[in-house]
């Protein structure tokens, strides 16, 4: 999971897909662990983590991955070597919409 009290974190990259249901969204899951595997462990200073979830109903994959900055996560994901291979394996997967990109400034983190 994610160490939002980290204090390294400086941006997060959300990403949501929509799907049919459970199965396309395991598929979804799979594909983005696949293609990232290898990138991820190349990955020098910058990137933190990536936690993928599948919401209770099934018909959504949230990506949630910490990095240092905007600056870094901006040149590893204009970098990525699998990004065309991958979108076009995402398209192959039926009834997925996205990614649907959000970016975040983390501000406060409340713990118990």
């Amino acid at each position: 999971m994610p160490d939002t009290s980290r204090p390294d974190v400086g941006f997060v990259a959300t990403a949501v897909f929509h799907v049919p249901g459970r199965e396309q969204a395991q598929q979804v899951v799979e594909l983005l662990i696949r293609g990232n595997q290898g990138p991820i462990e190349n990955r020098g200073e910058g990137f933190l983590s990536a936690t993928f979830h599948i919401s209770s109903d099934g018909t959504r994959v949230f990506n949630y991955a910490q990095w240092t900055s905007e600056e870094v996560y901006m040149r590893d994901f204009a970098n990525h070597p699998g990004k065309e291979v991958m979108r076009k394996e995402l398209a192959r997967i039926e009834g997925v919409e996205g990614p649907f990109f959000t970016a975040y400034t983390p501000v406060h983190t409340v713990l118990p």
